[in-house]
């Protein structure tokens, strides 16, 4: 289950989702760490070739089936994105805490491109397994 509500925190999210997965099915929730398998997002090496943003640039982001666009954006963005993309959870590594200005494509018949798209800005992913806290959903009685 996904929800898109960009100005909920992650418990005012969990909160949202509960509430509607209570009003449908009688289900008990709790939080557990698991080591799952994930994609790693990392530098190749000291270098990115991002376009530091402005500090005082607006944040902008938006995505389409043909890529991200960011403005004064973090790496949280594109980890997301790439997230949604491929399916699998993306932990980001890269330990860059600054704001970009990003143009990432996407090509929705080469999902394997984005190696290659994140070779050029100095990022990889690797596959891994790392502890993710996860809300198990339990049927109730």
């Amino acid at each position: 289950m996904e929800i898109y509500a960009p100005k909920f925190t992650k418990e005012q999210a969990s909160s949202a989702i509960l509430g509607y997965l209570s009003g449908i099915a009688p289900v008990k929730v709790k939080f557990e760490e698991r080591e799952i398998d994930v994609k790693i997002l990392t530098k190749l090496s000291d270098t990115v070739k991002m376009e530091e943003a402005k500090s005082d640039g607006t944040p902008s982001v938006s995505t389409s089936a043909n890529g991200l666009e960011m403005k004064s954006g973090g790496l949280e963005n594109l980890a997301s994105f790439l997230e949604d993309n491929l399916s699998k959870p993306i932990i980001d590594e890269t330990g860059l805490t600054k704001k970009y200005n990003l143009s990432f494509p996407w090509y929705p018949e080469k999902p394997n491109a984005c190696m290659e798209e994140l070779e050029k800005i100095g990022l990889t992913l690797t596959d891994g397994k790392r502890k993710v806290k996860l809300m198990i959903l339990v049927a109730d009685k």
